[in-house]
């Protein structure tokens, strides 16, 4: 699949590894940029040396490229900047901060700057820093989130109205098919935080691991909120801040409560009782520890038990994704719609390696899939009556046929409107 995603930072899938203290290091970030994602070091757990090792380590591991996340209100943040750019990193994600501050020398240095925000306020701020794209992350994702407590679906959409940048979506997504909620919501990209937690190469204690595999749905619990908000697991020290807050505990005393080193001693060294176990709504939906490469495997190839949609469901004409390149389809019930769909783009001029499509329909099982150029094959169960092709201009489209007598004609029509 190729989008601004993919381009902006030189890979295959348009899936970035959340960089998480105590999870993301270099082996988990190199084997998910060896697979074909964008895999984040997680430096907010990280002395500036510890820091420079990891880099070095990923980069000896991988000629992929790879990035750093960087929480700015972290106290060594300044010395990690100066190591990230001493070391030229690709990619740098930003949190917890102004990205004003550190965008336009990370732009000097040669890094691509992408900034996580929980609102389109944010979103609108950061276009001002001149980040090269804004992650939209809702509050389902695990640790650290924002004070507007905004769903990942109510929140992407508003972000993509807001702003025009390349836009990655967070929060909640474990499957292709979340990513493709995410898509149709107008990302073109996805990073994901607890899948990645959960994998063989986190460096998460196995503890910690088999913990948030066994979290059932409304295990987790949004707290902290005077402080900043964390989404937790439901533990021993999860209830003492609950009980803490229910009695009005002010911010100060909740600090002295969490104390420092609670998160390493829950994720890294597997105090799940005491410790900070910091995680997604969506691990009550993760069954497994499955390699990095798999995960990359499994999002790229939509299982059909994951978005099975009745093929009577799918006639008459409707958008399936957001701005940005993709095909709106409507389909009926006749034979094979291959060729004439190959021609139909033939006909209009339309370079198949070039125009991509974000969602695709595989008409043996009505699911929707991403990352398929025009010349994706489609079964011979179900024919493409009409098929639109909509530009980075959202009111803009062209229209094409599979009947021949109206080829000419929309062909034509491309050749005027886009010319």
């Amino acid at each position: 699949m190729e989008n601004r995603i993919t381009t902006l930072f030189g890979i295959r899938y348009p899936v970035v590894a959340g960089g998480m203290v105590w999870c993301s290091g270099w082996r988990l970030a190199a084997a998910v940029s060896e697979a074909g994602g964008l895999g984040l070091i997680g430096s907010g757990s990280m002395t500036p040396e510890l820091l420079r090792e990891h880099i070095r380590k990923c980069r000896a591991a991988t000629s992929r490229p790879f990035g750093v996340n960087v929480p700015l209100a972290y106290r060594y943040a300044p010395q990690l900047m100066d190591v990230i750019t001493e070391e030229r990193v690709p990619a740098v994600f930003t949190s917890a901060g102004n990205p004003a501050t550190w965008t336009a020398r990370l732009h000097d240095a040669g890094c691509r700057v992408a900034h996580v925000v929980s609102s389109s306020k944010f979103a609108l701020k950061s276009r001002e820093a001149g980040v090269d794209a804004v992650v939209a992350e809702g509050f389902e994702a695990g640790g650290h989130n924002g004070r507007e407590e905004t769903t990942t679906m109510a929140l992407v959409p508003q972000v993509r109205q807001a702003v025009d940048l390349p836009l990655i979506a967070a929060g909640g997504i474990a499957t292709g098919a979340g990513m493709l909620a995410a898509f149709a919501l107008g990302a073109e990209g996805c990073q994901l935080g607890t899948r990645f937690a959960l994998s063989r190469e986190s460096s998460a204690c196995e503890a910690f691991k088999r913990r948030c595999v066994e979290v059932q749905e409304g295990g987790t619990i949004l707290t902290l909120k005077k402080v900043i908000p964390t989404r937790l697991v439901r533990n021993g020290f999860c209830r003492t801040v609950e009980e803490a807050e229910s009695r009005g505990a002010d911010a100060e005393e909740l600090s002295a409560l969490i104390g420092r080193g609670r998160p390493k001693r829950g994720i890294f060294e597997g105090d799940l009782d005491e410790g900070e176990l910091e995680i997604g709504q969506i691990a009550a939906l993760i069954e497994d520890l499955p390699p990095a490469g798999e995960i990359l495997r499994r999002l790229s190839e939509v299982s059909t038990s994951e978005l099975s949609i009745p093929v009577g469901t799918l006639t008459g004409s409707t958008l399936l994704a957001g701005r940005g390149p993709c095909i709106r389809v409507r389909m009926q019930a006749v034979g094979s719609a291959d060729a004439s769909l190959r021609n139909a783009f033939s006909a209009a001029g339309i370079n198949q390696t070039r125009h991509q499509i974000l969602l695709h329909v595989d008409v043996y099982t009505g699911i929707l899939l991403p990352g398929f150029t025009a010349s994706t094959k489609v079964s011979n169960e179900i024919a493409v009556a009409e098929t639109v092709i909509v530009g980075s201009v959202p009111e803009t489209y062209t229209y094409f046929s599979t009947a021949p007598e109206e080829q000419e004609q929309y062909a034509q029509d491309y050749i005027m409107n886009k010319g």
